[in-house]
């Protein structure tokens, strides 16, 4: 005889319990990183349980260093820190490239902090990146955002590599004790960029097409969480709970 409901079920009196009707909730109570926004589905998550092997480390300038966190960490027990080089691009970032996914909306998020403090030199800022690559046999894609830290203003990668404002006055990374969650949604069917997510707030880029270029070659999709630093300083600060989608509607 059948006996009961289902777990997730909503049917049938309860008194200290309730059925869940979304499994993603059941997935996060289960610890599941991926809880901030929840659309898309997953293909790489990456919350450095297992160390650094799981990306490509991208180093620019003198120092420049990723190493393993424990102790920092949002999620888990390990976290990433990006130290950028103190010249050249001064850059440290994580690559997680992979065979094109099915044609879709796709999604690049992650949780990090500021720096503390920003350097003392004006003339540069330092920016968070959140980028979606797609190489395809005759041409290159990036859908880009980057957030400026001193400027407290999120800019998309405009069709011809310049950078347009879309947000300011933020006031997020004030709070540099605390971590921030950030991402970028980019339509890889017409390449154009659909949404950008930063802790509470959601700016819509409706039509905006992405940069692209001739070149191509092996043709892939590369995620990327990327730090850029100021100049002549060696700056660190924390990222964890990388998670890439697909079909991100």
């Amino acid at each position: 005889m059948p006996h009961g409901t289902p777990d997730w079920g909503l049917v049938g009196p309860k008194t200290t319990t309730y059925g869940l009707d979304d499994l993603g909730e059941h997935a996060v109570r289960l610890k599941s990183p991926h809880l901030w926004d929840r659309r898309g589905d997953v293909v790489i998550i990456d919350t450095f349980e297992h160390g650094l092997a799981q990306a490509v480390q991208h180093l620019d300038g003198l120092n420049a260093a990723i190493v393993l966190m424990g102790g920092e960490a949002w999620h888990g027990a390990f976290c990433a820190k990006l130290t950028t080089g103190s010249g050249d691009t001064r850059a440290a970032g994580l690559e997680y490239p992979h065979g094109r996914c099915v044609g879709s909306p796709l999604g690049i998020e992650f949780t990090f902090t500021p720096f503390t403090p920003l350097a003392v030199d004006e003339g540069t800022t330092a920016y968070w990146y959140w980028e979606i690559f797609q190489r395809t046999l005759g041409m290159d894609y990036r859908g880009c955002v980057r957030y400026d830290l001193r400027g407290q203003t999120l800019e998309y990668q405009d069709i011809g590599g310049g950078w347009v404002e879309f947000a300011n006055g933020l006031e997020e990374t004030r709070a540099t004790d605390v971590w921030h969650t950030g991402k970028l949604v980019v339509d890889y069917i017409n390449r154009l960029y659909v949404r950008f997510i930063l802790n509470d707030h959601q700016w819509n880029l409706p039509g905006i097409p992405v940069w692209h270029n001739p070149g191509g070659g092996r043709t892939h999709i590369t995620w990327v969480a990327r730090l850029y630093g100021q100049a002549g300083e060696n700056q660190s600060a924390l990222l964890d709970a990388v998670i890439c989608t697909q079909n991100d509607l």
